[in-house]
């Protein structure tokens, strides 16, 4: 498909106008590489079978670059070469303190492990090979010794990743150990060694799988993502959809969506694009870690709650978090019944992490308790959901 013809179909994405010219260069970019096919068939998905929800792979498309040597050494690289430096664990040597059956175990190991020439020859003072050529020209990011250093390495580098990825719960990943775990026989011996190399085969080509799927996105680019969601959107899309909805060869099930349960607005496509910047990650290179977008891992309790007047129905509070941010919170109590019953008295009774329990008195002589929630959203501000019942709490019991 031509340049133009795809650039044509990117001005019709339900998307806001800031990402739409962000696409239109990371396009053209990848249209000089020949790497469209993948920009084809999101359009395709997106436009005419009105799957929205493959829009955050065109945003993977977009903005994720972050793509090091070391990520690209491993995807390329064959089984055979990390066979040797993968991490293994015999589940035998963990379950028992025995030596009889360890020095069994590992004798039948020994037997089973095949014999190389090349591992016992000394290559270095052994026979003389030609001389390497140099190369005309340096490439870079060239590698040129891969070595066994190099892919212990490339194996750290890869579970630390492999590793952030499963302590978060928003990729909707497998959470399957790095370590690639021998389990013995009945008999208390090792498995053949065809079934050996399967098992790990098949374990690295997992760890391959996740690491492709959940990718991280430079800083920069992530800024960029969250200040080009804050446009205006893109009104092409909607001009697009009638047209569609006119067109007689359009099958008859993709124009009724519009009419059943699939009617489009501007909130959703937002919250499809939010949803997708709250859950990315990156790599902070102050730190050296990886970090998810989302502070819901820095989460910060609430140490101190301060009351500071009572006027009429409201309530002026302070409420200060442990990362040492203080802000005043008005809250305002009314009953449901349409009559205006002034507070009289609040007590604090406990703060246990996020919650708050008080005790409301109002005029008419009713008390009534209170669970406050408080949590950090985005690490500025802090929300408060409250929830009001005339039992008393039990977990505030104890």
């Amino acid at each position: 498909m031509r340049y133009k013809q795809l650039h044509r179909q990117l001005r019709r994405l339900p998307l806001p106008r800031g990402i739409i010219s962000d696409g239109a260069k990371a396009l053209k970019r990848d249209f000089v590489k020949e790497r469209v096919d993948k920009y084809e068939r999101l359009f395709k998905v997106i436009l005419e079978d009105e799957k929205y929800h493959q829009i955050p792979m065109l945003l993977n498309a977009i903005y994720q670059r972050d793509t090091p040597c070391w990520y690209l050494q491993f995807q390329k690289m064959p089984y055979i070469r990390l066979k040797k430096q993968w991490p293994t664990l015999h589940l035998i040597d963990e379950i028992t303190n025995d030596k009889r059956p360890l020095e069994t175990y590992h004798r039948q190991l020994q037997k089973q492990t095949p014999f190389l020439v090349s591992e016992h020859i000394d290559t270095k003072e052994g026979c003389k090979s030609w001389p390497v050529l140099p190369l005309m020209r340096k490439y870079s990011g060239q590698q040129q010794e891969e070595g066994g250093d190099n892919i212990g390495e490339m194996i750290n580098q890869v579970h630390r990743r492999y590793k952030f990825i499963l302590l978060q719960n928003v990729f909707g990943i497998t959470k399957h150990t790095f370590e690639m775990v021998y389990t013995p026989t009945k008999m208390g011996l090792p498995v053949n060694q065809p079934t050996i190399d399967g098992q790990l085969r098949r374990k690295i080509s997992t760890v391959k799988r996740a690491l492709m799927e959940v990718q991280p996105i430079l800083a920069n680019e992530l800024e960029k993502l969250t200040f080009a969601s804050k446009t205006k959107f893109n009104q092409n899309f909607y001009r697009w959809l009638k047209h569609k909805r006119r067109d007689q060869t359009v099958p008859q099930e993709i124009k009724k969506n519009i009419i059943k349960e699939r009617i489009v607005s501007d909130a959703q496509f937002n919250e499809i694009v939010q949803e997708y910047i709250r859950n990315q990650y990156y790599y902070d290179k102050d730190t050296q870690q990886y970090k998810m977008n989302h502070k819901s891992e820095q989460s910060e309790l609430v140490s101190q709650v301060e009351l500071q007047k009572v006027v009429g129905f409201s309530v002026l509070m302070t409420v200060s978090a442990t990362g040492g941010r203080t802000i005043s919170l008005l809250m305002t109590v009314s009953t449901t019944g349409g009559r205006t019953i002034s507070v009289s008295q609040v007590e604090l009774q406990k703060v246990v992490g996020f919650s708050v329990l008080m005790t409301v008195s109002t005029t008419g002589g009713r008390t009534i308790s209170v669970l406050m929630t408080v949590s950090t959203t985005g690490g500025r501000t802090i929300s408060v959901l409250m929830t009001v019942s005339t039992a008393p709490l039990a977990r505030f019991a104890r």
